[in-house]
């Protein structure tokens, strides 16, 4: 399947599900644009049907996306497949179901987490968010953990602005609790042709310097929060200022924005 040939899906994932009575154990092998909160829910919602059945197949609406589960009984395990796609866009089960069956089956023979992933790269693709020209994260004290910047942006002095913006952003932490309350939702300050995304998130703060929003917008930067803290959990514990630690993260940042 060529470049032209991919099939467009707003996110995929690939996971393993044991512990199907009580709350499931899932460890992931490859997602894009899913999120753990997410294959939770699916997991929660399906726990019947992977006890009851060997396979099966089913469509969550969930808020402007629709979810289609695939899943596959292996020994004490469930392989579970997920696509997310436009509720607005047709779509097409069959070859969705034929990719969910070669992922089961490549799972099930042993392949590895890179074979599977180079195998999503070759039949999957997921959009990009393109209108953003910064990603900063954070701690409350304004020590930054991770910082990237589009650098062929027209905004002057991005770069030379970084440290103030993070500085900005931590007084309204410690300013404010009524602007951005512990866990708060996504908060927006405008800067006429720009607009400062704030996610503050277990004491982490992620701003992100949007040119303009799409309908893509707010579940990314959710996404990227979330991706951070799960990967990182053990740098931030034992963080002593080497931003050096944090750059793989640039990888997650590839896979939902071209900055």
């Amino acid at each position: 399947m060529n470049a032209q040939n991919h099939l467009k899906v707003l996110g995929f994932g690939i996971f393993s599900v044991s512990k199907l009575e009580g709350k499931c154990v899932v460890e992931t092998v490859h997602e894009r644009g899913v999120g753990h909160s997410l294959v939770q829910n699916v997991c929660q919602s399906c726990q019947s049907e992977f006890q009851e059945k060997v396979q099966g197949n089913t469509i969550i609406p969930s808020d402007n996306i629709t979810v289609i589960a695939n899943y596959y009984r292996d020994g004490d395990r469930v392989i579970l497949v997920l696509f997310l796609a436009d509720k607005d866009n047709e779509l097409q089960f069959s070859k969705l179901y034929m990719i969910a069956k070669r992922l089961f089956m490549k799972v099930r023979n042993g392949s590895s987490n890179e074979t599977i992933k180079e195998y999503c790269e070759k039949t999957l693709e997921t959009p990009k968010f393109t209108n953003i020209d910064g990603v900063f994260i954070l701690d409350s004290a304004g020590i930054p953990y991770f910082t990237r910047v589009n650098k062929g942006s027209q905004r002057d002095n991005t770069e030379d602005k970084e440290i103030h913006i993070s500085g900005f952003i931590s007084a309204l932490f410690s300013f404010s609790q009524e602007v951005m309350d512990e866990d708060a939702s996504l908060k927006e300050i405008n800067f006429g042709n720009q607009t400062l995304h704030v996610i503050n998130k277990h004491g982490i703060l992620f701003a992100f310097l949007v040119k303009k929003a799409n309908p893509l917008t707010e579940r990314y930067l959710y996404l990227v929060a979330d991706e951070f803290i799960l990967e990182n959990r053990e740098k931030i514990k034992t963080f002593k200022g080497d931003v050096a630690e944090f750059n793989s993260f640039n990888e997650i940042i590839d896979k939902y924005f071209e900055i």
